[in-house]
């Protein structure tokens, strides 16, 4: 595969990253409330629909003509029996916001080749820091970050500021 086509299958990529975030914070986007996101949805439907089945269920709706797209979060045969659930805390299932934050972080998985897992955490945190009610605190990213990297591995803490505590020499 030739330069030209890597860089234009990272762009593809970054583009269906980009999309994906901007339908999980706005399900129902118009061309008059925001054209440019509506043109990249409309540009990239096909990737995006395939992504929103296979990873979360959901379809999406694309209309041009209209001038709407809404992703439909709720699946025509619900099955409330497996939900997705915490690896601590008593195993208790996934509340909305672990959902949107796993579908957040899948997208960034999916806009990089390769990363660790600190970058992801930071990633996650720049994304998700404009929305209060998803603001992701890096303690929250690392830990779930560690999770998903290994049950047994020790999650590192770090400060709000996003760097690792100072010791206290005495």
């Amino acid at each position: 595969m030739s330069t030209l086509a890597n860089q234009l299958a990272a762009v593809e990529r970054e583009q269906v990253a980009r999309a994906i975030r901007l339908l999980l914070a706005r399900p129902l986007l118009t061309e008059a409330t925001d054209p440019a996101g509506f043109e990249l949805v409309r540009r990239r439907r096909e990737p995006l629909a395939q992504w929103f089945d296979y990873t979360c269920g959901w379809s999406l709706v694309v209309e041009p003509r209209r001038g709407y797209a809404r992703l439909t979060k709720v699946r025509a045969d619900p099955d409330g029996s497996r939900p997705a659930r915490r690896a601590r805390s008593g195993r208790a299932p996934f509340d909305r916001r672990r959902y949107v934050l796993l579908c957040v972080t899948a997208a960034e998985l999916l806009s990089l080749p390769m990363t660790t897992i600190g970058m992801l955490a930071d990633r996650v945190v720049q994304v998700t820091s404009a929305d209060r009610a998803l603001a992701a605190s890096p303690v929250w990213c690392v830990s779930a970050a560690t999770a998903v990297r290994s049950p047994t591995a020790r999650p590192t803490t770090r400060t709000a500021s996003g760097l690792p505590p100072t010791r206290n020499a005495t």
